[in-house]
């Protein structure tokens, strides 16, 4: 059973016996509610100009749901001549299906099915 957040604010002196039990008692309630996972989202983004004038972007969004992880880093080099691009993605997750060699995929904490033809 979840209780909604209860902002319990006393004054030290004049603080009754009742009132202290009640937010104690709000207190233990609230510590031994489930909560949901927390997320964590990051995103980062770094420029560089090397010495003989090429450039590179790099771009990583990170999406952490409890204990499984959803990644993307994007990577750009302009050489002058021409430009590279290169993306890789990273899953940490509960398997829910795999085929050697065929497919495989992922669950995240999110409720998210990241599906990988694994035959490429």
């Amino acid at each position: 059973m979840l209780l909604p957040e209860v902002e319990v604010s006393m004054r030290i002196r004049g603080v009754s016996l009742l009132a202290a039990s009640l937010a104690a008692a709000l207190a233990a309630t609230a510590a031994c509610s489930k909560s949901s996972a927390p997320t964590v989202e990051t995103k980062a983004r770094t420029k560089s100009t090397n010495s003989d004038g090429t450039r590179a972007t790099t771009t990583t969004e990170s999406k952490q749901f409890g204990s499984t992880l959803v990644s993307k880093t994007e990577r750009t080099d302009d050489t002058g001549k021409r430009k590279e691009k290169s993306l890789q993605e990273t899953v940490v997750g509960t398997v829910t299906d795999y085929s050697a060699g065929k497919k495989i995929v992922i669950l995240t904490g999110d409720g998210s099915k990241h599906d990988y033809d694994l035959a490429d």
